[in-house]
């Protein structure tokens, strides 16, 4: 897990770093729901993002989240998606596919009994954002998640704040 945290880190780190010589930048925060392939629900989390353009239209999006514990189970992502905007009404709404990869790191604990587990992942999906003022919007994706035995759809909604 520590491994794991310092690799994240080091990612957003770099991203920052390369960030300041061009380009726009947002940060933000999501809450993602998981679905399972049978529909019911299969757990939350809380997370942060790294929005950088690098040209107009395709923009690199480092995220990590971190899914409470349910059943004895909590996880880990960080994943980097790439987005192709589509921007619409005069630039207020933008629509993306996304792709992605990164780390899921699960973690098991019964009884003090703990096992870790890590998978690299991928994610396909898509997304819409609307910019509610010039520095704010509000977002939501859909996304598949494949990663070892963790594959399930994903609802992400969230709101990011451009510098």
């Amino acid at each position: 897990m520590k491994k794991f945290l310092l690799f994240a880190m080091a990612v957003m780190c770099m991203a920052v770093g390369q960030a300041q010589v061009k380009g726009d930048m947002a940060a933000g925060v999501n809450l993602n729901m998981g679905f399972g392939y049978d529909g019911d629900y299969d757990n939350m989390g809380i997370g942060a993002k790294f929005q950088y353009s690098v040209t107009d239209k395709i923009r690199v999006e480092p995220t990590f989240v971190y899914y409470f514990e349910k059943n004895y189970l909590s996880m880990t992502e960080f994943i980097v998606n790439a987005h192709y905007l589509f921007p619409m009404l005069d630039g207020k709404l933008n629509a993306y596919p996304l792709a992605g990869l990164g780390l899921v790191t699960s973690k098991v604990e019964i009884f003090e009994i703990s096992e870790s587990e890590s998978n690299f992942g991928l994610d396909l999906g898509g997304g819409v954002e609307y910019k509610l003022i010039d520095n704010f919007s509000l977002g939501a994706e859909l996304k598949y998640y494949i990663a070892g035995d963790w594959n399930h759809i994903g609802l992400q909604l969230g709101v990011t704040y451009a510098f």
